[in-house]
């Protein structure tokens, strides 16, 4: 083949590749014709059917305004959708992702869970705090008590000396008593707990220990427990003043009673409810609290004596003794024989999974000088 031949139908091909290309331009500008054409009509028939629902709603509103048409669900929904333009009518229920509802959504979400753990407070009478403490490795303490006294004599120059009698010794014993506390956990608790929660009964103990033993140092009858201040019947009393009220002349008898040595270390122990009473106490005379808080210190003070907030003081009533006041340092004692002591036990309730808390504290309290501290009983005398 020539070169004028070769040239020839070179030209003929490239011809042939513009036709072809031509061609398909053509054909896609068919089928995007046809696309739009397409969608022309369904734009048309959504408004024709569009304008079919208004014209059969409007039929239906003139049927119902002359009432051959009852208000059915179907109407009420074409009525919001006329008006607002929805399609959801008010009054049905719809299936919308909601909280309210777990299996629709309520299930993917998880509330937030803190760390804190929200403990009230647990109030305790603080007579350790006052009293004196010590601590012993036996089961008791007996502390030597001088019970009874000599009288001095005068004499003349030749005059006959007589022995002067009555000084008497003798032992004051305080017995050590037996706190306990028993809690069963189950060992899921303990290994799924978010808390560390041994530690946490440790302090549950603790707090609980004290609330009892303050009660006791109170209010304890002696058997089994220590002996209270209230209990002790070798304690003194003053009167009131009044048979059913607290007044300012008896919490001045009251400080004055005691020996005027114990008055240096001297304390107030009362609750809160006679705290209240005590300062809205107000002279007959000028109207004037007789005794109030100092707005510059936080400690309470009658007749410049501290005073301490013990909840297990009785209420102010008739033949009560609400209050108490003197040197707890003289007159009570308390003996530490065990400080708290916890006993982790899995084998008692391992049959039921568990494991036990035992914790035990021994401790002994007593009045060992009544005559340091006393009572003001609610009585006119």
């Amino acid at each position: 083949m020539d070169e004028k031949e070769t040239k020839v139908l070179d030209e003929i091909n490239v011809a042939i590749k513009a036709i072809r290309e031509k061609s398909e331009l053509l054909e896609t500008a068919k089928a995007a014709q046809e696309t739009k054409q397409a969608e022309q009509k369904a734009l048309i028939e959504k408004a024709c059917k569009k304008i079919d629902e208004i014209e059969i709603g409007y039929k239906r509103a003139l049927c119902l305004a002359s009432g051959k048409a009852d208000r059915t669900p179907e109407f009420k929904a074409l009525l919001d959708w006329m008006r607002k333009g929805t399609l959801i009518p008010s009054d049905v229920e719809t299936k919308l992702m909601r909280l309210s509802d777990a299996t629709l959504g309520g299930y993917l979400t998880t509330p937030e869970v803190s760390s804190e753990l929200l403990k009230g407070v647990i109030e305790y009478s603080p007579i350790r705090e006052i009293a004196r403490v010590r601590t012993t490795s036996k089961e008791s303490v007996k502390i030597r008590k001088r019970t009874g006294v000599f009288s001095a004599a005068w004499t003349g120059e030749k005059g006959t000396k007589a022995e002067t009698t009555g000084l008497i010794y003798g032992l004051e014993e305080v017995p050590n008593h037996e706190l306990y506390a028993l809690v069963d956990v189950t060992n899921p608790d303990l290994e799924d707990s978010d808390f560390n929660l041994e530690a946490e009964l440790n302090a549950e103990f603790s707090e609980q220990f004290g609330v009892a033993e303050g009660t006791a140092f109170v209010t304890g009858n002696s058997v089994g427990k220590p002996e209270g201040i209230l209990v002790n019947t070798s304690i003194a009393h003053v009167a009131s003043g009044d048979a059913n009220l607290i007044t300012a002349n008896g919490l001045f008898a009251l400080y004055f009673a005691p020996k005027s040595t114990y008055t240096k270390n001297l304390k107030f122990v009362m609750n809160r409810a006679t705290m209240l009473a005590i300062s809205i106490l107000k002279s007959a005379v000028d109207g004037q609290y007789l005794l109030r808080r100092l707005g510059e210190s936080p400690v309470w003070n009658i007749l410049g004596a501290e005073v301490v907030e013990a909840k297990d003081m009785p209420n102010i009533a008739a033949g009560t003794f609400p209050v108490v006041a003197g040197d707890f340092q003289k007159a009570y004692i308390i003996v530490d024989r065990i400080a708290i002591a916890i006993l982790r036990d899995p084998y008692t309730q391992a049959a039921t999974n568990s494991v036990r808390f035992h914790a035990r504290k021994r401790v002994g309290g007593q009045v060992v000088m009544p005559e340091a501290i006393y009572k003001l009983e609610i009585a006119a005398s």
